[in-house]
């Protein structure tokens, strides 16, 4: 008996080795299957329904929502329709291409200003104090009218204070380098940070969006008169017309208006 189980051992022995090998072969299987599994379960992504080149704003009408296996998921990926509004594309997507996050930025003085120009008007951007920018108050996507006073004088030399409105309801593009938007929830303040740029600003300039024939006026305007924004409503569209006003429209009175400004004191 004891001969037998001699010769029986190496067997044993290999039997036994081949039930661990079998244990752990369907061991690694379960895993494997497990982990297929989870690459295979489908993940909702953002994809875009059309070209966008760099520097377009994104819409969420033009993103869609599809179900894709995970193991397809391209890192930082966005889910939401939502996440997309507003924000600016900055290197090219192409249509059904997936929606990351590193390709987008959030409007401001990184993505400059112009795709915020509508269509055929231009940007202008003047220099004011903050007496001419409505005591500080004025806000980017406010409407001014643009007021010009001049200082005219006649063949006869005889020389007139008019104050005159260039441009009604000019839409207002930027506050120095604010452009009106508010930083994505929970998104750190950058170094590059719009509210502190604007606060460095020396010079407060305001710009306006303009036709090109506006803009040659406001120029005009502003180089050879005194240029005021007067805040309108949001609510207003129309504008009526306003005839120039003069100083004797104002008070009455013919002459030359003195102001401190160009008031010449000679000695003999």
């Amino acid at each position: 008996m004891e001969k037998f189980i001699k010769m029986k051992r190496p067997l044993l022995a290999a039997g036994g080795f081949a039930l661990l090998a079998l244990f752990l072969s369907w061991g690694y299987l379960q895993i494997k299957v497990r982990t297929l599994g989870f690459s295979q379960e489908p993940v909702p992504v953002l994809i875009s329904k059309k070209d966008f080149q760099a520097g377009e704003t994104l819409d969420e009408a033009w993103v869609e929502s599809v179900d894709i296996p995970r193991r397809f998921l391209q890192p930082a990926v966005l889910a939401d329709p939502e996440a997309v509004n507003g924000m600016v594309a900055v290197s090219p997507i192409l249509e059904g291409e997936q929606i990351l996050a590193t390709k987008l930025a959030a409007p401001g003085v990184r993505t400059g200003l112009a795709m915020q120009i509508p269509e055929g008007l231009r940007a202008l951007s003047l220099k004011v104090d903050p007496a001419a920018e409505v005591g500080g108050l004025l806000r980017p996507n406010d409407f001014v009218d643009v007021l010009a006073t001049f200082e005219l004088e006649a063949d006869t030399g005889e020389t007139r204070l008019a104050t005159y409105t260039i441009v009604p309801a000019a839409l207002v593009l930027a506050v120095g380098q604010d452009l009106g938007f508010v930083r994505p929830k929970g998104e750190k303040k950058k170094k590059w940070d719009i509210d502190d740029l604007t606060r460095r600003d020396q010079e407060k300039t305001v710009t306006l969006a303009l036709t090109p024939v506006q803009a040659q006026k406001v120029a005009l305007a502003d180089d050879q008169g005194h240029v005021v924004l007067a805040l309108r409503p949001q609510t207003e569209a129309e504008q009526a017309a306003v005839a120039p006003t003069s100083l004797f429209e104002l008070t009455g009175v013919q002459g030359k208006g003195l102001r401190e400004r160009f008031r010449e004191y000679r000695g003999r």
